[in-house]
């Protein structure tokens, strides 16, 4: 049992929201736009598949950051740093999540064939796996030259949602990265919290990340504008759209006290903590997207 409690913590599953609520924006903005019927099971597999991605660029970057000297005794994840897992099996689970998404997709474009359109899957496929692993792999990945937010920002909304949509409908649609802006935002800002807080850390292992770069005091203005952009995005949804979006500000309250908390200088379980906004908002967002 411990070993498994050691393995689900690597892979961090608080963070899965953020894979699994654009994928689930993907097939409403489908049903939305198009006359298709949803394809239930492959929805399903389509999120199995974005969140073994996910686990596998989690698990990839515990064992990267270990192996650099990132991870030391005042990081979130201490895995490796207090002996719970060895590095060698780490990096195999990586490979095996990395392995399965690609034996799950080769299976749903398998029984849910759009025949010349299936290029445009296999693209969005392609992105999502290179740019989990560039993210996280070797001295010089994304993450640690300041490249690491504009990653999140395409994989964990537009490209997330788009391979959904595609798998659903055989063709790819431009308004479902409209749709997924405000997701993307605040997804970024899970990142955004997790890196002020490691601002000291990072420098000490000499990576450089877009907080290190941006200072405290404008890196929490980012935090500001990625929490609460989305907001004046519902104002815009409100306006032309249907009165629907105004649902999720509901949550401008907590999304406040986040701010409030950073600004604060009290970084504990920020991360998490935006993660869960992710989810509130994220899962009063696709109502509200379904309802208009």
């Amino acid at each position: 049992m411990d070993n498994i409690k050691n393995v689900l913590i690597a892979a961090r599953p608080w963070s899965f929201p953020a894979s699994i609520v654009p994928a689930l924006l993907g097939a409403v903005v489908a049903s939305r736009t198009t006359q298709i019927q949803l394809n239930p099971a492959l929805l399903i597999l389509s999120c199995i598949i974005v969140v073994l991605i996910h686990a596998g660029g989690n698990l990839l970057n515990t064992y990267n950051d270990y192996q650099h000297k990132v991870d030391g005794p005042q990081s979130d994840d201490q895995t490796l740093v207090n002996g719970s897992l060895s590095p060698i099996t780490v990096c195999l689970l990586s490979i095996t999540c990395y392995a399965l998404s690609i034996a799950l997709y080769l299976t749903a474009i398998t029984v849910h064939f759009h025949g010349n359109t299936i290029s445009q899957s296999v693209i969005l496929f392609c992105i999502g796996i290179a740019s989990s692993v560039a993210y996280s792999a070797g001295g010089r990945c994304l993450k640690y030259v300041a490249l690491g937010d504009a990653v999140v920002l395409i994989a964990f909304g537009p490209i997330t949602a788009l391979f959904v949509y595609q798998l659903q409908t055989g063709s790819v649609n431009g308004s479902v990265i409209l749709y997924s802006l405000p997701l993307a935002l605040i997804t970024e800002a899970i990142l955004h919290s997790n890196n002020t807080r490691d601002m000291t850390n990072d420098t000490e292992a000499g990576i450089t990340s877009l907080t290190m770069i941006l200072g405290k005091h404008y890196s929490a203005l980012v935090y500001w504008l990625l929490l609460f952009v989305p907001y004046f995005m519902l104002i815009g949804g409100t306006l032309f759209i249907s009165f629907w979006y105004l649902l999720p500000l509901i949550t401008a309250v907590n999304a406040q006290q986040l701010v409030n908390q950073l600004n604060c200088g009290n970084y504990n379980q920020l991360p998490q903590k935006t993660a869960a906004h992710n989810l509130i908002f994220g899962t009063l967002y696709l109502f509200c997207v379904g309802a208009s």
